[in-house]
C-alpha cells in the first residue's frame, strides 16, 4: 500500500497484489482497515474488489453484508459509519505483468478516529490466496471535543448583608 502509513482524514490509497500466473488472474482484492485484525468486520473500512466487472463493495456497518457494489471510476460515493470512496476519484484497476494496482480515494470519518492498520488480501479464480497481510499503517484525526464551559465559583459562597463584592 502506498503510502504505507501516515495520518489524515482523505488520502488516495495505491493498494498492489501480485500474482505469479499474472495479475488477470487474480479475481478479487479485498483492503481492510481497521485498528485490530479482529474477528468481526463491524465498525471497520472492510473493502472488496471484482476484477472480471471493475465493481467494488464496502462491507455495512454491523459487518453482516456488503453494500451495493458500484463500478469504479464512475460518479457517486460508496460509504458506512467509517469510511467512503469517491467512485470518480478512484481508477479503474491497472493490470500491469503479475501486478494488480487498485487507487482508491478514501475518506474518514472522525467517529473512526485512531490508528489503524491496513491489510490487503488478494485471491484468483482457483480458490489460491495471498492470506490477509499486514501493509501499513494510518492514523485517522478523531472527533474534535466541543469546548466545555463551566461557572467555576463565587466567593463569598454564602452569608448576609445589604452590600456585597462577589468575585465570580
Amino acid at each position: 500500500v502506498t503510502p504505507n502509513a501516515g495520518t489524515g482524514a482523505s488520502q488516495t490509497f495505491a493498494l498492489q497484489y501480485s500474482d505469479t500466473a499474472g495479475a488477470v488472474d487474480l479475481g478479487t482484492a479485498w483492503a481492510w482497515i481497521n485498528a485490530s485484525f479482529a474477528a468481526t468486520s463491524a465498525n471497520s473500512c472492510l473493502l472488496q474488489y471484482n476484477r472480471a466487472t471493475n465493481t467494488l463493495f464496502l462491507m455495512n456497518d454491523a459487518g453482516t453484508a456488503f453494500l451495493a457494489g458500484a463500478l469504479l471510476g464512475s460518479a457517486g460515493t460508496l460509504q458506512n459509519s467509517q469510511c467512503a470512496i469517491t467512485l470518480g476519484g478512484s481508477s479503474t484497476a491497472v493490470v500491469s505483468g503479475t501486478t494488480l494496482t487498485l487507487n482508491l480515494a478514501m475518506t474518514f470519518t472522525p467517529g473512526f478516529g485512531g490508528a489503524k492498520n491496513v491489510y490487503l488480501y488478494g485471491a484468483n479464480g482457483t480458490g489460491q490466496n495471498s492470506g490477509w497481510q499486514s501493509r501499513g499503517t494510518w492514523t485517522v484525526p478523531g472527533a474534535v471535543a466541543p469546548p466545555v464551559v463551566t461557572a467555576v465559583s463565587a466567593t463569598p459562597n454564602a452569608g448576609s448583608g445589604s452590600a456585597q463584592t462577589f468575585a465570580l
